[in-house]
């Protein structure tokens, strides 16, 4: 109002208003007016200034039933029909504050419309009459605005979506229009008051709720040709803006995940090198200072192959895989260190110290889905981070009880309302505005539900957080020995080792020879084919991803010609090697050894597959 307060100080401004148009002061006397007023009324301009409303309309000074007279002080807006002054017009109020905020500099602007000379008001009510009909039936929000923009008229839909206030006549469009996009919006309007319909997208102020998004159509009401009005249409799309991301989330951890699967190969090729050779060099050395360095080399190894297998498990694109006893603590240990540079290295470059404690009780060991459980580990220490901006301590325990593993995660960060803890696991449900959407949480609750466990959250505004996570124990876990020794049971057995990375190849035959095989390579999968075309092998160990043609076709072709030759897929993939292989059947195959591998692996399928008793004279 102060906008229009200040274009009406001119009394050229007013004068460009075709519908006659005055202002009253706060006692109700005119203090400008314009020519169309004028005209309408038959006033001489010169001598009414100072006029009182009760002069101006009522000649004869009768006024007490004078709607115009008797509502001139209120701060409401009211429309009256009737001829004060002998004229047929409409009178239309509004109360205007000045532009420095103090006393108002005057009380009501009148707007007055000689209905004689209008004679499209009648057909503007029929067509709002009509857009009422429609718009109470409509699904999407519905409004009609004058072409200044103030609201007409909207249905119940569009007063929820933009979370307006009854009345809602008089206010404007914009006003649940978020600032940065209220020039976009008003814009399309503007276009539509032309005479052109113009969709446009908008963040809404929240009222009570959270921020929203809304798809608004803005198109011309037209009455006998001419541009009366504007009709907006208002969709809600908060939901389908959240799915769309979501699908591209998905589809970038989908293509991330591609690109992850590749690497992990090369670099797992890489790491069986370094690996088995640190290994035999370990078996043939008697020198405390040298066995010291390589297994140094080695758990260095070790430790990127289990970072491989942590990028596999996340980025892979199949199957959960089967429950199997897992260490929670293991599983906290990994996920610690998958968040490492979220609490440790990136805060401490931005000036923030996260004080990160692991409490682990001993036999904490769950039947589980290794990965999943560590998705959620993960979630719940990135919530956590996120709740503690300034830092602050995380702390983590895990404890037995009775046949239940209790996990507790306990920050010192911003903390939740009763509303929020209520909420915080629906779908979509975020307080992190357009950073968050909504679906971590959801996602955990899901896991755990599935495994057949709980999970808690209490906390209290500005005393932090504690999620709990309860599982039930694995039954009796066993200790099983992964690499046992060589069996002197195994006789010397041909075997065809076929891989396209020449240190894979030597490697493997050094291993076999020394355990007394004989031992044929081929650098590819073609000549992995010539080689089983005429000779029969005991054992023919190769790899799937190779030029030419790959493992699973050698694999077939063996089968074919030598149903008794022992098949084992060499991949890179680790334990998905079943996602790599046509119909994912790796039974089909007689063992699987995932690179890198250990030399006691080898070992193991050898004694398992080459026992002399498999074999009969």
């Amino acid at each position: 109002m102060c906008s229009l307060l200040s274009r009406t100080k001119s009394k050229d401004s007013i004068d460009s208003i075709n519908a006659p148009f005055l202002i009253l002061d706060r006692e109700g006397r005119l203090l400008r007016a314009n020519r169309a007023f004028y005209r309408a009324t038959g006033l001489d301009p010169r001598s009414s200034e100072g006029l009182s409303a009760v002069e101006i309309f009522h000649a004869d000074g009768k006024s007490q039933s004078c709607k115009v007279c008797n509502v001139q002080l209120s701060p409401s807006q009211v429309s009256v029909d009737g001829s004060p002054a002998g004229s047929d017009i409409q009178v239309v109020l509004h109360e205007i504050q000045s532009a420095n905020g103090d006393q108002p500099e005057t009380a009501q602007i009148v707007r007055s419309r000689n209905i004689g000379e209008d004679s499209t008001q009648s057909e503007t009510s029929k067509h709002l009459a009509v857009l009422r009909t429609l718009g109470d039936s409509a699904l999407d929000g519905m409004y009609a605005a004058a072409l200044d923009g103030r609201l007409l008229w909207a249905n119940d839909n569009a007063t929820e979506i933009l979370a307006l206030e009854a009345p809602v006549e008089g206010r404007s469009y914009l006003q649940s229009i978020r600032t940065e996009d209220e020039v976009r919006v008003r814009a399309a309007f503007e276009k539509a008051a032309a005479g052109e319909s113009r969709r446009s997208e908008a963040g809404l102020i929240p009222g009570d709720g959270e921020p929203r998004r809304a798809l608004i159509t803005h198109s011309p009401i037209y009455v006998e040709g001419r541009v009366i009005g504007v009709l907006g249409l208002v969709r809600d799309i908060t939901g389908e803006k959240q799915e769309s991301e979501q699908a591209m989330r998905s589809d970038k951890l989908r293509a991330l995940g591609q690109l992850a699967w590749g690497v992990a190969h090369n670099f797992n090729n890489s790491l069986t090198a370094v690996i088995g050779y640190t290994q035999l060099v370990l078996n043939k050395t008697s020198d405390p200072a040298i066995e010291r360095h390589l297994k140094t080399v080695e758990k260095a190894a070790l430790d990127a192959a289990q970072m491989v297998q942590r990028i596999q498990n996340f980025a892979r694109q199949g199957k959960d895989d089967a429950a199997a006893p897992a260490d929670l603590n293991q599983t906290i240990r990994d996920s610690l260190d998958l968040t490492r540079s979220r609490w440790r290295d990136d805060a401490r470059a931005a000036g923030i110290a996260y004080d990160v404690i692991f409490r682990p009780q001993e036999g904490v060991i769950a039947l589980c889905d290794h990965s999943a459980i560590r998705e959620v580990f993960v979630s719940i220490i990135i919530n956590a981070i996120e709740a503690m901006p300034g830092g602050g301590r995380l702390t983590i325990t895990t404890l037995l009880e009775a046949n239940q593993i209790h996990i507790n995660f306990a920050d010192t960060g911003l903390g939740m309302t009763g509303e929020t803890q209520q909420r915080i696991f629906e779908p979509f449900y975020t307080t992190k505005g357009a950073k968050g959407q909504g679906m971590g949480l959801a996602v955990t609750f899901g896991i755990i539900e599935r495994h057949g466990g709980e999970i808690q959250v209490t906390s209290e505004p500005g005393h932090g957080s504690t999620f709990t996570i309860k599982l039930n124990r694995a039954p009796d876990p066993q200790e099983v020995s992964l690499y046992p020794e060589p069996d002197a049971n195994a006789r010397s057995s041909s075997v065809l080792v076929v891989d396209d990375e020449a240190p894979i190849r030597v490697l493997l035959s050094d291993i076999l020879r020394a355990r007394g095989h004989k031992v044929m390579v081929a650098e590819d999968g073609l000549a992995g084919l010539r080689a089983v075309e005429n000779v029969r092998f005991d054992m023919v160990i190769t790899d799937l991803s190779m030029p030419g043609a790959d493992g699973w076709t050698v694999i077939e072709e063996t089968r074919r010609r030598w149903p008794d030759t022992k098949l084992v897929i060499l991949t890179g993939y680790g334990g998905f090697a079943e996602l790599a292989v046509p119909g994912g059947d790796t039974n089909f195959v007689d063992a699987l050894i995932s690179k890198p591998f250990n030399i006691a692996e080898i070992d193991l399928t050898l004694n398992r597959l080459l026992a002399r008793d498999d074999y009969s004279s």
